[in-house]
């Protein structure tokens, strides 16, 4: 994953696969920087003038073609 490469298991049921996504780092949604930025929804709870720094963490793509951020492992 830490490639890049999609993991999936066999017994996994409800997932398709698991995957690595990358750590992002955006100007404010008020920034006049060309390129993406903060988006109009996270601005609403970060604020309009607030950088986003997110850390990199497992997303898994689910059977029914939804992203489930911040996936975790569990015993089960």
């Amino acid at each position: 994953m830490h490639n890049g490469a999609k993991v999936r298991r066999e017994a996994w049921k409800s997932l398709r696969w698991i995957c690595m996504m990358p750590g992002l780092d955006l100007p404010s949604y008020n920034s006049q920087l060309p390129g993406a930025k903060v988006n109009d929804r996270t601005a609403a709870f970060i604020g309009k003038n607030t950088p986003l720094h997110c850390q990199p963490y497992i997303a898994a793509y689910t059977t029914d073609d939804l992203w489930q951020p911040s996936w975790l492992a569990s015993q089960g």
